[in-house]
């Protein structure tokens, strides 16, 4: 009788420690599975400058290519779900607060693309806006 007294304990902790390991893995498929679930959007931010051949039948020696200076936003569905686009914003790294970003909404006349919010992105699909890189450096 000593012998399954001793062990009592022993066989109480193991429990336990069985018990907490189901609740962490329990937890953890479960927040695994609604992350799945939630619809998320790749966005990168970026600038490019190139250079283009202005149509001019014009031989004056100081006429020549102009450079240009773009930004772009790319916004791409990886997920397997349809994702409306309703706005664009973009935040500021300062806080008004201590929980509030400040948000300026893009407006969407000054960027080109094929289509305008409000828009759906199909799984696997992507989309690019630009415009002049000094309208988008005056909002950020």
């Amino acid at each position: 009788m000593s012998l399954l007294t001793n062990l009592a304990p022993i066989a109480a902790a193991l429990a336990d420690l069985a018990g907490v390991v189901a609740l962490a893995l329990s937890a953890y498929v479960f927040f695994a599975s609604r992350r799945d679930r939630r619809p998320r959007l790749t966005v990168s931010v970026g600038e490019a400058e190139g250079e283009y051949e202005p149509q001019s039948n014009n031989d004056d020696p100081y006429y020549g290519p102009e450079s240009f200076h773009i930004a772009y936003v790319d916004v791409a569905n990886p997920c397997d779900r349809r994702i409306k686009v309703a706005s664009m914003a973009v935040e500021r790294a300062r806080r008004r607060g201590p929980f509030n970003k400040e948000r300026l909404p893009l407006d969407h006349d000054q960027f080109q693309s094929e289509r305008k919010p409000p828009f759906f992105l199909h799984p696997g699909d992507g989309l690019s806006f630009t415009t002049e890189f000094d309208e988008f450096d005056t909002l950020a």
